[in-house]
């Protein structure tokens, strides 16, 4: 697979995420920005959706690029559309990998998540 980078590729997931009222989001006060395709030439973005929060990163440290990720990666139907979405060992490994108390809070859960799938 090759890595989904490309200009094309970056105006869908703008398109995408705008379609789902997505707007970027940040600790800093002040307007929130609506998605451009630009925007992804940083390694992580985040939005808030209607649907929930949305990160959007080019690579995870732990876990690889797209090519890595993607061979892991689960497809998921949004709203009509299968999406690739990173292995929960992925999510875990960099969560475990950023050490943030945000990302260190959310481990639990996560773990939990990851033991009741293994039992079913």
């Amino acid at each position: 697979m090759s890595r989904p980078s490309t200009v094309g590729n970056l105006a869908r997931l703008a398109g995408a995420l705008t379609e789902l009222g997505a707007v970027r989001y940040t600790d800093r006060e002040g307007p929130l920005d609506q998605p451009a395709p630009s925007r992804f030439l940083e390694d992580v973005e985040q939005f808030a959706s209607p649907v929930g929060y949305i990160d959007v990163l080019r690579w995870i440290p732990v876990a690889g690029g797209y090519d890595q990720l993607a061979v892991r990666a689960q497809p998921v139907d949004v709203g009509g559309v299968q999406v690739l979405v990173a292995a929960l060992d992925d999510v875990i490994a960099s969560k475990e990998a950023a050490g943030r108390d945000k990302d260190r809070a959310q481990l639990p859960a996560l773990y939990a998540l990851r033991e009741e799938l293994r039992g079913s």
